[in-house]
């Protein structure tokens, strides 16, 4: 069985996952979608709020790795240097060694997406360990930027501006947008969190089956230096027994002999 503080540990990371989604949640209420979202190559050490990142097991993922990961990252400078000098992706993508990074990081539904910030980017959902990966390597990353976060409006003495009728539609449709986008990233977070649930299920499941296997071996190999010290210890006593019956024969042997010439005094007359 997981050691208690390893349960601990783990609460303490789901509880840390759950207070950043929150926190992202409450910061998300004042963001203000674009009509239509904007692809740039932004520093990957200007993105935040990436939740989770602190999980003992936050690489072991979708049954990848982290070197994976790595892998994927590595060739983001090769790609941007090649679209810089005007190659199209379609053409970057056909390149062996740089068509799973493309379909990571430049595809459509693929590509990270954030929310621009006075402090940067903030990121949304997908693209965690994505991101992460571009973080830890230095390298810049392509994101989709699908809105900005708004502050809180100050009062000023600035006079009144009229309100027109499409005026209001728009800011009707941009809050029911928002709405919408909250509803998702709502009920993505409870996606993440039964997911997160099933991985550390799975986990205790595996260290407990490690642990059994261990304990399994460890007694196999106990018996097996018993029994080697069984028949050592058997060996080294036949030997002493075939040693004690050579020495008695051998003095019953000699017994013999002299019984032979103090009887007879020699055994011809």
């Amino acid at each position: 069985m997981p050691s208690f503080t390893a349960e601990a540990q783990a609460f303490a990371e789901k509880d840390s996952w759950k207070r950043a989604m929150e926190e992202g949640m409450r910061q998300l209420n004042s963001y203000r979608p674009y009509d239509a979202p904007v692809v740039e190559t932004v520093s990957s050490d200007s993105v935040f709020d990436i939740y989770n990142i602190d999980s003992h097991n936050f690489w072991d993922h979708h049954r990848s790795v982290e070197a994976d990961y790595m892998e994927l990252a590595s060739h983001l400078p090769e790609i941007q240097e090649r679209l810089a000098n005007g190659e199209s992706l379609d053409s970057i993508r056909s390149i062996p060694h740089l068509s799973n990074t493309i379909d990571a990081y430049y595809t459509d539904d693929k590509m990270i997406r954030v929310v621009k910030d006075k402090d940067g980017y903030q990121f949304l959902n997908e693209g965690r360990h994505r991101m992460m990966a571009a973080k830890e390597m230095g390298y810049d990353v392509p994101v989709k930027i699908v809105g900005e976060n708004v502050a809180e409006e100050e009062e000023t003495d600035e006079e009144e501006v009229e309100v027109t009728e499409d005026d209001t539609k728009a800011l009707e449709e941009a809050e029911k947008e928002a709405e919408e986008e909250k509803a998702r990233l709502e009920k993505e977070m409870e996606e993440e969190e039964a997911k997160l649930e099933k991985e550390m299920e799975e986990e205790e499941v595996r260290v407990e089956k490690e642990l059994e296997e261990e304990e399994a071996e460890a007694e196999k190999e106990a018996e097996a230096q018993e029994e080697e010290v069984e028949k050592e210890a058997k060996a080294q006593e036949e030997e002493a027994e075939k040693e004690v019956k050579k020495e008695t024969e051998a003095q019953e042997g000699d017994g013999k002999g002299h019984d032979g010439e103090d009887l007879d005094g020699g055994m011809e007359y």
